[in-house]
């Protein structure tokens, strides 16, 4: 069973004294994608990291389960916008960062290191350094290694926004594939409002200063969906509309 995420009156405050979040709630259910959108400096990333247990709020509570978030718990994994990966390991290897020191020495290990590689279209590229992998490769190492400790929540930001239009769509039906066969419930972070519709079950838009939620929709039909899918062109509208909002509130920070 997935672990869902909440977050409850979350407050966050950043240079200069000036509120990021003020009383901001969201939920992500269990085994769901959800894709949060919004202008450049609206909080998203400090969203994630949040979740993640990269940062702590100021007021307010962040769960994942029944959890209360105040570290990174092994149940979450997380994927950014560069691969960051380890320049003087090979591909296997940053893959195997990843495990628990044990699995890192086991066979059990190697055995699943190989499985996450084949899983993400890299069976051969495993000796590979990152310095002789494409943008495309790199990132499909990175979303390995985020996935090697089968993690119950995964955390994406912003991480197909690098890479060209044909490597962006084989990761999108890569995370689609893995993510439905795990039941992996995802908070994914994105400026493209096509690709939420594409990859998601759920859209949210957040903006304003403090940020809070300004569209909060579900996103009809299965996934991956053609553009021209019947619904999709209302909630394009409404979406890129508030995000045209958002960005005329300005950026949250200072």
């Amino acid at each position: 069973m997935s672990l869902g995420v909440r977050l409850e009156r979350v407050c966050k405050t950043y240079r200069g004294g000036r509120p990021l979040f003020s009383g901001l709630d969201l939920e992500v259910s269990p085994g769901e994608t959800v894709a949060l959108l919004g202008a450049s400096g609206c909080g998203k990333s400090t969203l994630v990291r949040l979740v993640a247990g990269l940062e702590r709020a100021d007021g307010g509570e962040v769960r994942v389960g029944g959890t209360a978030v105040s570290r990174p718990l092994r149940e979450v994994g997380m994927m950014f916008q560069e691969p960051r990966l380890l320049p003087w390991l090979d591909a296997a290897a940053n893959v195997a960062f990843g495990l628990d020191d044990v699995l890192q020495r086991s066979e059990e290990g190697d055995r699943r290191v190989s499985a996450l590689l084949a899983a993400v279209g890299l069976r051969e590229a495993g000796g590979l350094l990152p310095h002789a992998l494409s943008g495309g490769m790199a990132q499909r190492v990175a979303l390995a290694r985020a996935l090697a400790r089968a993690p119950e929540v995964l955390l994406l930001d912003e991480p197909f926004g690098a890479v060209d239009a044909l490597a962006r769509a084989s990761l999108q039906d890569l995370l689609l594939e893995v993510t439905a066969r795990n039941r992996t419930t995802v908070l994914l972070v994105t400026h493209d409002v096509e690709e939420a519709l594409r990859v998601a079950g759920r859209l949210v838009v957040v903006g304003d200063r403090p940020a809070r939620v300004l569209l909060d929709a579900r996103i009809p039909g299965g996934s991956p969906r053609t553009p021209d899918r019947a619904g999709l062109g209302e909630l394009r509208v409404r979406a890129l509309a508030a995000l045209g909002s958002a960005r005329r509130s300005g950026p949250a920070t200072v």
